[in-house]
């Protein structure tokens, strides 16, 4: 969660739970006992999910923090300076790219610190007719279609490994909102995950929590067959290029 968004935070909102598990299981697939680089990391929700999975060194880096250090094997740090070069194994970009301006040449530069043939994962938000007040809030400077975000990553000869809009109820879920704030029946609340009021064992919770689970992963199973039917955001897994 964004530091932003973090501040009295009682309960993590299902679509975070959702997000966290199911990237989480993708990881565990083919980067079980890596170096981790969480871009963007936060308040460590996801940072702290990696420990599951590695005992190696993970690095979570956001601008934010105001206090810095190791505890166990994650290191908080401020900037992609603090990383040695060809470091990691996996550098993650969860909800991030859309918080940059320049996001093409953020991109290149995670090829510092990333080995040969290390992996970047990316989520972000799908499709710029969507972008809203909601956005706004979040401070996003866009929102993107796959091709967009693919485009970005070939510029830097990296290899696609998997591509695939996820979240689909979510996203016929805000098209709707859209279209009922605009004739003046619906008010969005412009504010971030953080106000989610039930506990991770509530009813609502769990059986939000799950079908977003099932919605990623039917997006992820059919995507490998050339289908896709959109989604509120996008998952690329990319492979830097051995030299």
């Amino acid at each position: 969660m964004d530091l932003r968004e973090a501040k009295n935070v009682t309960h993590r909102h299902p679509w975070e739970m959702s997000r966290g598990a199911s990237l989480l299981h993708i990881l565990k697939e083919g980067m079980h006992e890596a170096c981790y680089a969480d871009i963007g990391s936060g308040d460590l929700f996801f940072a702290k999910k990696l420990k599951q999975i590695t005992p190696k060194q993970i690095y979570a880096v956001d601008i934010n923090y105001k206090s810095l250090g190791k505890k166990d094997n994650i290191s908080k740090l401020k900037n992609l300076s603090s990383i040695p070069r060809k470091s990691v194994d996996c550098v993650l970009l969860l909800d991030v790219l859309e918080h940059i301006k320049d996001d093409e040449g953020f991109v290149g530069s995670l090829l510092e610190i990333l080995k040969e043939e290390g992996v970047i994962l990316i989520t972000v938000p799908a499709y710029q007719f969507l972008y809203s007040g909601h956005d706004m809030f979040l401070k996003h400077f866009r929102r993107y279609r796959k091709k967009n975000l693919i485009k970005i990553l070939k510029k830097y000869n990296l290899t696609i490994k998997e591509d695939f809009y996820f979240y689909t109820v979510l996203f016929f879920t805000r098209c709707l909102q859209l279209a009922l704030t605009k004739c003046g029946l619906f008010k969005v609340k412009n504010q971030g995950i953080g106000n989610w009021r039930f506990s991770k064992r509530h009813l609502l919770t769990l059986l939000i929590t799950n079908i977003l689970n099932i919605d990623f992963f039917i997006n992820r199973t059919i995507a490998k067959l050339g289908i896709s039917f959109g989604g509120l955001s996008i998952c690329v897994v990319a492979q830097k290029e051995r030299t």
